[in-house]
């Protein structure tokens, strides 16, 4: 089964052709990518394959384009073009990653029906990040751990806490966050893959969803929908693995650390981290999730020795102590 084709149709030769090559190395987008520098070619390639996504230059756009059988046609204007038009539009000079996610935005809004892609993929591996206790490194170590993997394959980094203060770290001015793929989730939307696609931002090597902004969106939120959610990241997404790392006091931590192949737990050495510890483990016991502590890993993540400004924060983990951490942890799981 083949992927559904994302065509890309501008005049200029050089930006097709740069924008193509961005999103061919978008791994996790459900399309097949094509890129074209005319109408004609377009339109002699479109009478032998189903199109179902155009993004094509207003000035190309012409009326034998608008007559052919397209799922959806996203106007790629260059200023004033679109003020009258007909189709979804956005504006050609901005940042490829911008253009693609209004693109998708727009996609998604008129999807006709929830659509299953193959995925290219044997397997999803899920890793858990969770300590009970405060102050035990687990955002910086999740941050270093995501990164790392993500120079050996597709990862998405998904963090469930509802103050977990990644805007400023990860430089995320994104309107959308994971509050919105919540309330998608809620409604059972099975063109939710298309809204993810254009709310993920990028990091360095790995994916992430912007975080919620308000905290009771993220406490308020059912199991039911989490696990919508996740489900449509392993079985939809290119995704090769999944970093997540939930918060305190949800009523879904339990089924969501059941979900995880393998959970690390960042602990510290004081007394107050033990006892801390140590309750969460009764609390396994007195639930009977024994067998949830054997997939959990003990670690100690080394503290961040240098003060550094919160945009230089997220780079200088993957290099420092708590990246050769992530590093060890890996190779040693590599030869399990």
């Amino acid at each position: 089964m083949k992927k559904n084709i994302f065509a890309v149709c501008d005049l200029e030769p050089g930006y097709a052709c740069s924008f193509t090559e961005y999103l061919s190395h978008r791994k996790n987008l459900p399309f097949e990518i094509h890129a074209f520098t005319s109408a004609e070619s377009f339109l002699a390639f479109e009478k032998e394959h189903e199109v179902e996504l155009l993004l094509i230059s207003a000035r190309a756009l012409n009326s034998a384009v608008k007559e052919r059988p397209i799922g959806k046609i996203v106007v790629l204007s260059e200023g004033n073009d679109c003020r009258q038009s007909a189709y979804s539009c956005v504006y050609k000079y901005q940042s490829s990653a911008q253009v693609l996610r209004e693109t998708l935005t727009a996609y998604s809004d008129a999807a006709r029906a929830p659509v299953i892609f193959p995925v290219m993929k044997k397997t999803t591996k899920i890793f858990g990040i969770y300590s009970p206790a405060g102050g035990s490194g687990k955002t910086s170590f999740s941050l270093a751990f995501a990164q790392e993997l993500g120079r050996h394959m597709p990862v998405l980094y998904l963090n469930l806490e509802g103050c977990s203060g990644l805007e400023e770290i990860l430089g995320n001015c994104s309107a959308h966050s994971l509050s919105d793929l919540l309330y998608y989730a809620r409604q059972q939307d099975g063109r939710i893959i298309h809204r993810i696609n254009s709310i993920v931002q990028s990091f360095g090597q790995m994916d992430y969803i912007p975080p919620v902004r308000l905290a009771e969106d993220i406490h308020q939120a059912k199991w039911e929908d989490l696990q919508f959610l996740i489900r449509q990241l392993i079985t939809q997404s290119a995704y090769e693995a999944l970093v997540l790392e939930p918060g305190h006091e949800t009523e879904y931590l339990l089924p969501l650390l059941e979900l995880c192949d393998c959970i690390y737990m960042p602990v510290r050495h004081d007394a107050l981290s033990a006892c801390k510890t140590g309750q969460f483990e009764t609390m396994l016991r007195l639930t009977g999730s024994e067998k949830l502590a054997e997939r959990i890993e003990k670690i100690h993540v080394p503290k961040i020795k240098e003060v550094l400004p919160a945009d230089q924060y997220a780079a200088h983990l993957l290099w420092g102590e708590v990246g050769d951490l992530a590093r060890k942890l890996l190779e040693d799981k590599n030869h399990d």
